[in-house]
Formats: C-alpha cells, sequence, structure tokens
C-alpha cells in the first residue's frame, strides 16, 4: 500500500498507479514512502486526525489502514508508555508537541501497546508538513521505527553483562560449549584456575577433559546423563595444573539449546576452584580419626578402671591375686596386665625402720 495522500482522502491498497493529475514528484514522493521500513503517519492540523500512513507504519502498529482512518492522537487505542513504563504524558509526545509548537522532534522512544496486546519499542520523531497555501501548517508528519528487537538484544546483552561480572566477582570461571561445532568459549577465570591464559588453551572441550585424573574420569558419565537428560549437572574431580600438580575443581553445567528431537545443542556452565575446601576436608578428616583413636583410648582407660574398681580375691597371707582364669599372680603383675601402670619399688618410713633399724 502506498502513501495514502493527505490532500486527496484515503486511497485504497492497491498497484501504484500514476495520476493523471499528479505531479510527477509527488507520484515519485509516494512511491519511495511506500517503500520506505520507516513508519510515516500524517496528521491533520486542525483535528489531530490520522489522514494518511504507509505500509509500514500498518505493519509496525499491527493495524490496516481501514482501522486507522479517523483515529486521533489521543485515541484510547493509542496507549503509550515511557521508557519507565509509566504512561507517557500527551504534552511529550512528538506529534502533539509539533502541533503545539510547530517545531520537529526527534529520537522520542516511547512503548506502544498494539491491538494484539503485544508491547513495541518505537523511536519517533515529528516535524510540520509543509505550509498551505493559506500560510499554515497542513498538518503534521510523524515517523517512527520499530527499535522491540534492538532493546530486547540490548537487555539481554546487559543481563549477559551482569551474570558475567557478577560471575568474576564471585571468582567462577565461565564456559559454554557448541556440541555442534565442539567449540568452546572460556572467561579468563577459567583458564587462570588451571594456572594457564586463554592463549594457551584450545578453544574444545577436550582441553579439559585431557586434564582430568584418570581416577576421576568416570565423573564424566554425569554429564553426559545431563546433557540427555533436563537437570543441571553437578561434579567434582581433580584436574592438572599447567604447573604439573593437580587441583581440585568444580564443574557445573546445563543445556540451554535442544534440536527439536531433545538432542543438546549448547551446554553453560561454571568451572570453581574446590582446592581449599578440599584441604579443609582432608584436615577435618584426619582431626575426626584423631578424636576417635583418642576416644578409643579413653573408653579403654575407663575399662580398666572400671575392672580395677571390682571385687578382688586377694590372698591375706601373700596378697597375691586371683584372676578370671583361677591363676595367682602377685599385685604387681596382676595390675600391669590390666592397665598401663608400671611399679617402680621402694621402701616407706615405717618399712625402713622395722628392717633397718
Amino acid at each position: 500500500m502506498f502513501l495514502r495522500s493527505a490532500y486527496g482522502g484515503c486511497r485504497q491498497s492497491g498497484p501504484s498507479t500514476v495520476s493523471g493529475d499528479a505531479p510527477p514528484n509527488e507520484e515519485l514522493l509516494r512511491s519511495i514512502v511506500s517503500s520506505m521500513e520507516t513508519g510515516v503517519i500524517v496528521w491533520a492540523a486542525g483535528t489531530g486526525a490520522l489522514v494518511s500512513c504507509n505500509e509500514a507504519a500498518e505493519r509496525i502498529v499491527g493495524c490496516a489502514g481501514t482501522e486507522l482512518r479517523g483515529t486521533t492522537i489521543r485515541d484510547p487505542r493509542w496507549e503509550v508508555v515511557g521508557e519507565d513504563g509509566e504512561s507517557f504524558p500527551d504534552e511529550a509526545l512528538p506529534t502533539l508537541a509539533t502541533l503545539r509548537t510547530g517545531c520537529a522532534e526527534s529520537g522520542v522512544i516511547l512503548g506502544l501497546l498494539r491491538a494484539d496486546g503485544a508491547r513495541i519499542w518505537l523511536r519517533a520523531s515529528s516535524a510540520p508538513v509543509p505550509l498551505s497555501p493559506a500560510g499554515e501548517a497542513a498538518g503534521v508528519v510523524t515517523t517512527f521505527v520499530d527499535i522491540t528487537p534492538l532493546r530486547e538484544a540490548t537487555a539481554r546483552y546487559q543481563r549477559a553483562r551482569g551474570i558475567a561480572e557478577a560471575m568474576e566477582g564471585a571468582n567462577v570461571g565461565t564456559w559454554e560449549l557448541n556440541l555442534v561445532t565442539g567449540h568452546a568459549e572460556r572467561n579468563p577465570r577459567w583458564a587462570e584456575i588451571l594456572g594457564c591464559t586463554l592463549a594457551e588453551l584450545p578453544p574444545t572441550f577436550a582441553a579439559f577433559t585431557e586434564r582430568i585424573h584418570p581416577d576421576d574420569r568416570p565423573c564424566l558419565a554425569i554429564m553426559e546423563t545431563g546433557l540427555r537428560e533436563r537437570p543441571p549437572f553437578v561434579y567434582e574431580c581433580r584436574a592438572r595444573h599447567q604447573r604439573g600438580h593437580w587441583v581440585w575443581v568444580q564443574v557445573r553445567g546445563k543445556v540451554v539449546e535442544r534440536d527439536p528431537d531433545g538432542t543438546a545443542r549448547r551446554v553453560c556452565g561454571v568451572l570453581v576452584d574446590i582446592e581449599a575446601r578440599k584441604r579443609n576436608e582432608e584436615s577435618l578428616r584426619a582431626s575426626l580419626a584423631e578424636n576417635e583413636r583418642l576416644v578409643r583410648e579413653l573408653q579403654e582407660a575407663l575399662l580398666n578402671i572400671k575392672t580395677l574398681e571390682e571385687f578382688l580375691p586377694i590372698c591375706m597371707y601373700c596378697k597375691s591375686i586371683r584372676n578370671d582364669e583361677g591363676s595367682w599372680a602377685n599385685m604387681e603383675t596382676f595390675i600391669e596386665g590390666r592397665s598401663p601402670t608400671t611399679f617402680t619399688h621402694s621402701i616407706c618410713p615405717s618399712c625402713l625402720e622395722k628392717n633397718f633399724p
């Protein structure tokens, strides 16, 4: 549909034809405007009613020209909001501002709720239509482009950048693997955990799997399960550091893109250095083992003390003690066999005086 004339009413859709009484330059202008990707609407100066538009305008706002014909700038169907999501003030609308001041407005960002319920974002400009023979502006022409895809892409980029910055702040390595091409993307922290730079590692997943400790390779089956199923996957393993030693890392990932048949195409995740945590766990295990040993020794000592506290059969003459097997042994031998006690011998003052006067 080519531009409907602001002076000759609304022309119906159809092939472009050159009117016998239309100046050649006007018909050329109509053809140019009709082929533009920019939406163009002409509003009457007195009533603010829509009197002409091009195909791009109809496509962007989601209404046919027959539906738009005669609507005004303040028509309820033009629900407009600003970038903050609040209703856009009438006085700030570029078309109304131009009608009021006669000055052009340029690059105004606004959101429009289409008839189908979709919210689109436009960059709009307006300018007075050339003066009529009476010396007054015949109306206002408003031009606009749909920047919804650009805003969505910008929002996605900002979210991704925010996530990346958060990951950097958390000291976490990030990775993304294209399972179709085998190409892997990692951030600098990912390589730093392995003691190298991104330039020193091929952009493949094998660059990591080749570094996994042989005893930990079965953990890759966890990832393979995650690629087939929906839940995220997590595994821990030792990876060879660039200097030759092993470091403990945790790998987390999730499939973010699949083919229609469910085959995984793209997977993203993080790499976390857990070496310090593993050292703490090992230290804790050693401490627990030592505590268990001390508890066992204490229990044995208490058992020995309890044994000694029981009634003992003792000879009233030689003071030998009978054990559980019925054998007799002197007191020192009996006690030493049931406790860590070792006897040393001396002479008390009474015996010293009695035996060595």
